[in-house]
């Protein structure tokens, strides 16, 4: 963001890579949220923000919006129930209960067969191949050459 006062310009030379560490910090979050549902099974967003902050590889824990947007925009994860919660007051809230897709990732190296090209690291992306039947960018399993989700038919 360019503060009030200071030019667009001004902000860049100061704090040459601002946008890129936001962006950096989702792909590693994103990446680090699909590993933990993967070993924990299906988590609520609280559970997962308290997994976060044990695993100690992000400077600070997401806010709960942050955390609701990105695991809504993960193409790897879906929705499996709701659980529901007491709060301190003696109210009764449903929360949501995240998992990763287990009928499409069942070991760690369809993790990275599945990722999207934007949450993909530089050595991923250079793997990377466009699946001739869907179109995206994908790594595509060994000795196939379509992408894992259209062999799975998903």
């Amino acid at each position: 963001m360019v503060n009030r006062g200071m030019s667009k310009r001004t902000h860049n030379i100061l704090f040459p890579n601002c946008y890129l560490c936001m962006s950096a910090n989702n792909r590693r979050l994103r990446r680090l949220v699909v590993d933990i549902l993967f070993d924990k099974g299906a988590l609520t967003r609280t559970q997962i923000a308290e997994e976060l902050a044990r695993v100690r590889s992000l400077r600070e824990v997401p806010s709960d919006n942050s955390l609701s947007s990105v695991l809504a925009k993960n193409v790897q994860l879906e929705s499996v129930g709701f659980a529901k919660v007491e709060k301190l007051n003696g109210n009764k809230t449903k929360h949501m209960i995240f998992d990763i897709k287990r009928e499409l990732i069942t070991t760690r190296e369809e993790i990275e067969q599945t990722r999207p090209m934007s949450c993909m690291t530089a050595s991923e992306r250079r793997l990377a191949i466009r699946c001739p039947q869907c179109g995206k960018h994908r790594i595509l399993p060994e000795g196939s050459d379509i992408c894992i989700h259209c062999i799975k038919g998903l």
